[in-house]
């Protein structure tokens, strides 16, 4: 059982997710560089934060935020969102403090949850980072509701993905990487390798008739692409193949997963 909350974006949804920022973002201080003032705002004891505006809800209802703040504090109601900040060149530490990817409403300026893993090796994810990729894949809005996946890629390995379902008030954030692991795993044996020598990424392919899932208790599918590689191992053949996976909710935004299908790529 779960607990859980892109399609190509389109003009309109532009126009929204510009009108939403212009709501929400912190106009920076007279003379003051966003990257200086991003640094200004944690050393003051705020936690300050950079909206990941290529990874949100087409509608521009639902976005993903990085955040920073000290260890010995809590989280804030509502971050300091500061446009145009580049995290590398602030003079924040963020191997000493808490960092977080988080889920919030931009229509209504409001925290909905918090991307968490148990996977050692997750990071949150900010522009520019280095060998630590985001990718989105968001469905349309039913009733109010959001759902999407979450796909964090390392240098050569998925370090987690989240299921993520919200209605709007909370956003339930769950990990299926260990599913997921497990079906690319089976398809590694089945090519007489050994999975714990493979590194296995993945890639968002597409929610699956997505128009014909009309409320938020009908199950919803999803194909997702698997690439299992050894890595610095030029000689050895890579093993890929496609996932369906299917997601069933109820109306409190639980889940569970199954797999469908596994179909190996030649």
């Amino acid at each position: 059982m779960m607990s859980t909350s892109s399609f190509p974006s389109v003009s309109f949804k532009g126009c929204l997710r510009s009108i939403g920022l212009s709501l929400l973002l912190i106009s920076t201080a007279r003379g003051e560089e966003p990257d200086a003032e991003f640094t200004r705002l944690f050393n003051e004891g705020f936690e300050p934060a950079v909206l990941l505006d290529q990874h949100g809800s087409d509608d521009g209802e639902i976005g993903i935020i990085f955040s920073a703040r000290a260890k010995n504090l809590g989280a804030a109601d509502w971050p300091s969102i500061v446009e145009g900040v580049s995290i590398n060149a602030t003079a924040v530490d963020l191997d000493a403090c808490t960092t977080e990817n988080s889920i919030i409403s931009i229509t209504d300026k409001k925290r909905l949850g918090t991307v968490r893993s148990s996977n050692p090796g997750f990071q949150a994810h900010y522009p520019d980072q280095r060998n630590n990729d985001l990718s989105a894949l968001w469905g349309p809005n039913q009733e109010g509701w959001h759902y999407g996946v979450l796909n964090y890629s390392g240098r050569w390995a998925c370090t987690d993905i989240f299921f993520v379902n919200s209605d709007g008030t909370e956003a339930w954030v769950t990990s299926m990487r260990d599913l997921l692991d497990r079906s690319a795993g089976a398809a590694i044996k089945a090519k007489s390798a050994d999975p714990e020598a493979y590194e296995i990424s993945y890639e968002l392919l597409e929610f699956v008739d997505p128009q014909n899932s009309s409320t938020v208790t009908d199950p919803i599918s999803i194909r997702i692409r698997y690439l299992a590689q050894m890595p610095k191992d030029d000689e050895a053949e890579a093993i890929e193949g496609v996932l369906l996976i299917e997601l069933s909710r109820d109306a409190k935004g639980l889940a569970t997963a199954t797999l469908k299908s596994s179909t190996a790529v030649e």
